[in-house]
């Protein structure tokens, strides 16, 4: 079904998140994010992100908003989460290591040497060195 609301279009489809995604209908940009004419402003806006503020109101300062579902279509405020950068980062489908790996990264790191850490956690020799000086990772 689709529905417009507040130049919003989307049809309502199950992308195997807990509520339907809100698929976007219009132009998309390069990245499959949903864009939206904003009259008031006179500019292009990303649909998702006019919606988040339609329900819960302006996105902190500093904040990126994360699609919980992983559907970059999708423009369901229910559906996203405003978030650090490094969060948003750190979720994305390119993220190799979980939370859990940089603390056992960490309680390692003195008694292994970083080679063998980065060959065992599939990562770049760098990726270990910078998550044990916390140059990345920094609020784990």
């Amino acid at each position: 079904m689709t529905r417009i609301s507040n130049n919003l279009v989307y049809v309502e489809q199950d992308c195997g998140y807990s509520t339907p995604c809100w698929i976007w209908q219009k132009s998309c940009n390069n990245w499959g994010y949903g864009m939206v004419w904003e009259a008031s402003t006179k500019r292009v806006r990303l649909a998702h992100r006019v919606a988040y503020e339609l329900v819960y109101g302006p996105i902190p300062i500093g904040m990126d908003l994360d699609h919980l579902c992983r559907v970059r279509q999708c423009c369901n405020p229910a559906h996203v989460e405003a978030v650090t950068r490094a969060t948003n980062l750190r979720r994305g489908s390119n993220t190799k290591l979980t939370a859990n790996q940089v603390i056992e990264i960490r309680s390692r790191s003195g008694s292994e040497r970083t080679r063998d850490l980065a060959r065992e956690f599939g990562v770049a020799d760098c990726n270990i060195t910078n998550i044990v000086a916390r140059r990345s990772w920094k609020d784990i």
